[in-house]
């Protein structure tokens, strides 16, 4: 559920409104965290997202997760695509507050 309260436009920063609005950022099985599972140690980055312990569990997720390296690179472009949100606020992207109106209502 979304809660809007009266913030300005400037103090809305896009990257923490994505975190806090997007339920998961699984762009991988590997980086879900089962829900079943008492070992959730989150990561360090500041990113709402656990890889799965694969010592813990390993009847959850992809056979090669172990041995993985690719889970890092998407990890590490997620961790990008938020640090680039996080430079910019709501106000940044409404600077065409006309044209917008025009095609929304």
């Amino acid at each position: 559920m979304i809660f809007l309260k009266a913030i300005a436009p400037k103090d809305i920063n896009l990257g923490l409104l994505i975190k806090q609005i997007e339920p998961d950022f699984e762009l991988v099985e590997c980086f879900a965290t089962p829900a079943n599972s008492d070992n959730r140690e989150p990561r360090t980055t500041g990113l709402p997202i656990t890889l799965i312990n694969e010592e813990v569990d390993k009847s959850v997720g992809c056979v090669i997760t172990p041995v993985c390296e690719l889970k890092e690179v998407f990890f590490e472009a997620l961790t990008a695509f938020i640090r680039v949100l996080e430079k910019y606020t709501l106000a940044d992207i409404i600077t065409n507050k006309d044209k917008l109106a025009t095609l929304l209502f």
